[in-house]
């Protein structure tokens, strides 16, 4: 029997209708006030093992670090994002003694490297208020495993960066070609596999930190 008689038989037995159009998703939000967006993201980032903070661009490499102090990392390897290096992120982080280590470029290094590393320090494409989700593509200068592998992640966040919805991150997605992984971040790792009991950190980050750059105006054109 073809496949087209037996599904209409299976209809017409349960009742069901025939499928119409695909659904329309890619609808972005109105253009939002920036101030409002932000807000929503920040008091729905409120969770356990989970921090935000927002920080002028002249004040952001000192408060990379205090987070990296709090957290006591040792060693710690920073995005190659050009826009980290213009913040002066690795300078800072090696003149209060936290031992940088060099971005991963290949899954023998991650692999032998990353295990040994106490944090990641990255810069998420997008940002997402509706569902407070952190998005990062991942690029030969930052690849997933920064954000996946290392116990704290610390996440430097743009905030012209910040999208209203997911309808919104569709659109931009859907854009152009996407050759890379798509990371969502919604707080820190968690799972509850056994005996109910929730723990963290134990598929990735124990501690997700967001310091929102605010002066940051363009998410494609780092200023």
């Amino acid at each position: 029997m073809e496949r087209s008689a037996f599904l209409a038989r299976v209809r017409a037995a349960t009742g069901a209708r025939a499928p119409g159009g695909l659904p329309r998703f890619l609808a972005p939000s109105p253009t939002r006030d920036r101030a409002t967006v932000l807000a929503e993201m920040a008091a729905r980032w409120r969770r356990p093992h989970a921090t935000w903070r927002e920080v002028p661009s002249a004040d952001t490499a000192h408060a990379v670090v205090d987070v990296l102090q709090f957290a006591q990392a040792r060693r710690v390897v920073v995005s190659a994002d050009p826009w980290l290096d213009r913040l002066g992120i690795a300078p800072a982080i090696q003149a209060a003694g936290i031992t940088l280590v060099e971005v991963p470029r290949s899954p023998e290094v991650v692999h032998g490297s990353l295990p040994q590393v106490d944090a990641g320090v990255t810069v998420p494409t997008y940002a997402v208020a509706e569902t407070a989700t952190l998005v990062e593509v991942a690029r030969p200068e930052q690849p997933r495993a920064l954000s996946l592998v290392p116990p704290v992640h610390v996440a430097v966040l743009r905030a012209a960066a910040v999208l209203s919805a997911l309808d919104d991150l569709f659109a931009v997605l859907g854009a152009g070609p996407l050759e890379h992984a798509v990371s969502c971040i919604s707080g820190a790792s968690g799972t509850a596999d056994i005996g109910l009991q929730h723990i963290t950190g134990v598929h990735g980050p124990g501690d997700v930190h967001v310091i929102v750059v605010t002066d940051a105006v363009s998410a494609q054109t780092p200023e």
